[in-house]
């Protein structure tokens, strides 16, 4: 994920695990097929846990995309942020 920290920085955002978090929660959200059952974002790194399959290849698929475009990226981190996601560090 170093490659995205420009598109962070951009955004005034770090990309550090609470962050990537606040995006996982805030694609859950708006996507209920992309179901969470639990995380943890210590340090750099987030983590979730889901009861399906199904669910952690949806996570990821979004994630990896997101990446791959800074410009949605920065999108996305500045909607999440607007709407209360990231817990200050988006």
């Amino acid at each position: 994920m170093l490659k995205a920290m420009p598109a962070f920085e951009a955004v005034r955002s770090y990309s550090n695990g609470p962050a990537w978090l606040g995006l996982i929660e805030f694609a859950a959200r708006s996507e209920p097929t992309l179901r969470i059952d639990d995380s943890d974002d210590e340090s750099d790194a987030a983590m979730v846990y889901t009861r399906e399959r199904a669910g952690v290849e949806g996570i990821k698929e979004r994630l990896v995309n997101l990446a791959a475009d800074p410009e949605t990226l920065q999108r996305t981190i500045l909607e999440a942020r607007a709407k209360g996601f990231g817990h200050g560090d988006l």
